[in-house]
């Protein structure tokens, strides 16, 4: 038996009595009118619960998406929703869809929410989301369908305006502890197509065909306040590093793609820095290569995405990083001197020692 919430279309509070779990939720929406201009300012709200969006975490992982591009991830979590009707919009088509994501640990949740997004009612919303606490088996999905789950529904409507932008959120009152105050480490979404619908119809459909939902931003939101939201000083400054590295990486592919590809060589090239300035002492000028890496981090994110002038200017600190990178690695004592080195292969495939999740989240 589930431990479940079920919310009807009016913004309120659900309560869940169980034997072993007593929860208490607030369930909201709001929405942006059908135009362009109405719709980016769901910009600012978005970016609200972006920071502390357990998506973006480095031990964040996507096990399964059925129906959802996985390549897509990053679109969703990014914090960008683009322009309505166009770019920004993952189409998620399944009756349900299903999104599978392992946070990495347990972790405590202060708040769900999801944002939907286009002309039609493909911006309406249809969806479930179960949790799960399996750390007893690290890495392990669990049944989602087993008593130990414990779901969040939308009800049995679809919601919406039927065009533009969309907000729903489950969050903690200030009464009770939220999913029951226990802290989990598996979700699934599960989604169901909403075109053509209107908010009202009967939800949880199996006969919508093709008509997909229009995502835009899902956010698992974490409590600042959590003691335990990191596990040290360490993890902290790691998964901020992350998220800003990400965001900056978000706001340079749209202008400088090569700029991009730079910027994601500079932590393997700090890594290799540090292996050959501990193990070639006096051979290997680490300071020099540090400092310099260090001058190229600060370029890049000192580049502003909204100056006229910026892809010029992000293509030169790409140009130099480069030659930068290449003369701090074949700086290498274990190198023969006039060594030439050879790199073929496409810009657009990843080496074969890699993967494409090294381009960010994915399976």
């Amino acid at each position: 038996m589930f431990k479940k919430i079920f919310l009807t279309l009016a913004a309120g509070v659900a309560v869940f009595f169980g034997t072993t779990l007593q929860a208490e939720v607030e369930f909201t929406t709001m929405s942006w009118a059908n135009n362009p201009d109405d719709f980016v300012t769901m910009q600012n709200d978005v970016a609200i619960g972006h920071v502390l969006n357990f998506l973006n975490f480095p031990e964040t992982k996507i096990v399964e998406s059925p129906g959802i591009d996985a390549g897509a991830y990053v679109a969703m979590t990014d914090s960008l929703v683009g322009q309505l009707g166009a770019e920004g919009r993952v189409g998620v088509s399944g009756n349900p869809a299903r999104l599978v994501i392992y946070l990495g640990k347990p972790r405590n949740i202060k708040e769900i929410i999801l944002y939907t997004g286009n002309i039609d009612s493909r911006a309406n919303q249809d969806y479930e989301v179960r949790f799960v606490n399996n750390s007893k088996n690290p890495g392990q999905k669990p049944n989602f369908d087993g008593p130990d789950a414990f779901l969040l529904t939308t009800g049995d409507k679809v919601i919406g305006s039927n065009g533009g932008g969309f907000k729903s959120s489950f969050r903690e009152t200030d009464n009770g502890k939220f999913l029951g105050g226990q802290a989990y480490d598996w979700i699934e979404y599960r989604f169901w197509n909403t075109y053509p619908t209107k908010a009202g119809d009967p939800s949880k459909k199996n006969t919508r065909g093709d008509g997909w939902m229009s995502l835009i931003e899902i956010q698992v939101v974490g409590d600042e306040k959590d003691p335990n939201l990191f596990s040290s000083d360490e993890e902290k400054a790691a998964t901020q590093e992350a998220i800003a590295r990400r965001q900056l990486e978000l706001k340079l592919t749209r202008i400088s793609p090569d700029a991009v590809d730079a910027l994601r060589k500079m932590p393997a090239l700090r890594m290799a820095i540090e292996h050959l300035t501990k193990n070639f002492p006096g051979q290997y000028d680490g300071a020099k290569y540090l400092e310099g890496l260090k001058k190229y981090e600060n370029a890049f994110a000192s580049i502003n995405p909204e100056d006229p002038a910026v892809v010029e200017n992000a293509l030169k600190v790409a140009e130099e990083f480069l030659a930068f990178r290449r003369e701090a690695l074949l700086a290498n004592p274990l190198l023969p001197e006039n060594v030439l080195v050879r790199v073929a292969g496409s810009p657009n495939v990843e080496a074969n020692w890699m993967s494409n999740c090294s381009r960010g989240k994915g399976p």
